[in-house]
């Protein structure tokens, strides 16, 4: 039977001399047991061990006797490889993903072990990790999301996995958070994104980073009323002379679009505007930055038509409604809001002639005059007006009058 065994010897001559000698000794009929061993840390993934360029692998027995352990290690690139026998670490740096490692051993008893053998993978690369993000603007450099922007991250890793992903955003105290789900930002303005991923080696890559604006402003508009305005509660009262021009502000990704709409008509707006029909409207304005950040306002209107006006005026020498005949006179026309079509004047009772400069009174005769004037504008409307005036060119005349006694 196999065991550990004794051999006990005694040799006595014939004039009684006696030695004795214990020999002690083992059979051995079994096979040796050969292990691998990794190093520094693997990981299982169904029947493969991961490990990292930077392990090695070792073998050992189990035996009673010594045992010669052979090995060989086959890949894509060598796939007979030659047995030999190991005496040292083997180092792994210079094997690259699957290789099959194949072991056995013979003890000095000739007793030979099974031929094992393993399916390593060795990893020469640490994960790399992605950031993608979705509604957002990139204007110079500067990338800004919008309050509907979620942040993901994605790492790439090899056969071996990933373990986690880890990141931490600007002005976070604590340390980083273990990535679970796409998040978004919380801080208005500049934030730094801190982020990377270990696989299952425990391989870690270095930090990374990425800089965003958050946007979350919405971009605001006020409505400027330039000429006659009237607010109430309910309603503003302009005319159709009143000028409406929008004041913007954004201070994040900039403005996309300031647009407007009254009735069914929706335009963009670029530059001041009328309302030249009277009548009672819904001015509705729109305003979105480049993020998506959006403001809609309602202002009710009442729209007056205001007409057209105007009047004289007297350039040169002039007392009240006396002038000389070096004078002029001159009309100014009020616009109603929609242009003014034509200026007309008549004379003491004569056809209508085309206005274009003051009017010169030279050899006009001394004494009373009547002036009319017709102003219309591009709706039609028409406005009216006359002056009296009188020429005088006369030199004032001095009288002496003498009272009392004369010599």
């Amino acid at each position: 039977a196999e065991g550990g065994y004794t051999l006990s010897l005694s040799a006595t001559d014939n004039m009684g001399n006696q030695t004795s000698k214990d020999v002690e000794f083992t059979i051995d009929r079994s096979s040796p047991e050969v292990m691998i061993r990794i190093k520094p840390k693997i990981f299982m993934k169904n029947d493969t061990v991961c490990v990292s360029h930077n392990g090695s692998i070792s073998f050992d027995y189990i035996d009673v006797t010594d045992t010669d352990i052979y090995y060989k290690i086959e890949f894509e690139q060598q796939r007979f490889g030659i047995w030999q026998q190991y005496l040292d670490t083997i180092q792994l740096s210079d094997y690259c993903d699957n290789i099959d490692a194949y072991y056995k051993g013979t003890d000095k008893c000739g007793n030979a072990s099974a031929e094992y053998s393993r399916i390593l993978y060795v990893n020469h690369k640490i994960p790399e990790t992605y950031i993608l993000y979705c509604h957002y603007y990139e204007d110079a450099g500067v990338i800004y999301l919008s309050p509907e922007s979620y942040i993901t991250l994605e790492s790439e890793s090899t056969y071996v996995g990933t373990k986690g992903i880890y990141y931490k955003t600007t002005n976070q105290k604590n340390g980083f958070n273990e990535y679970t789900e796409p998040f978004k930002l919380t801080n208005t303005g500049f934030n730094d994104v801190y982020f990377y991923s270990i696989n299952n080696l425990d391989e870690r890559e270095g930090i990374n980073n990425r800089a965003f604006y958050y946007d979350n402003i919405t971009p605001s508009l006020d409505v400027n009323f330039i000429g006659y305005h009237q607010h109430s509660s309910d309603q503003t009262t302009i005319d159709t002379s009143t000028v409406i021009e929008f004041n913007t502000e954004e201070t994040g990704s900039g403005i996309k679009d300031v647009l407007y709409q009254i009735g069914d008509t929706m335009c963009n707006y670029s530059t001041p505007f009328k309302i030249q029909e009277k009548g009672y409207y819904n001015l509705i304005t729109y305003i979105n930055d480049n993020v998506g950040n959006i403001a809609i306002d309602t202002i009710n209107l009442f729209v007056d038509e205001k007409t057209i006006e105007a009047e004289f005026y007297f350039e040169g020498s002039n007392y009240g409604q006396f002038v000389t005949g070096e004078s002029k006179i001159g009309i100014t026309v009020t616009d109603s809001g929609v242009g003014v079509s034509d200026i007309l004047y008549s004379m003491d009772s004569c056809d209508y002639t085309a206005y274009s400069t003051p009017i010169d009174l030279y050899g006009m005769e001394e004494g009373s005059h009547c002036i009319k004037t017709l102003a219309i504008d591009s709706n039609n409307n028409s406005f009216t007006d006359s002056m009296l005036f009188t020429i005088d060119n006369s030199a004032p005349l001095i009288s002496v009058i003498e009272e009392g006694v004369g010599y």
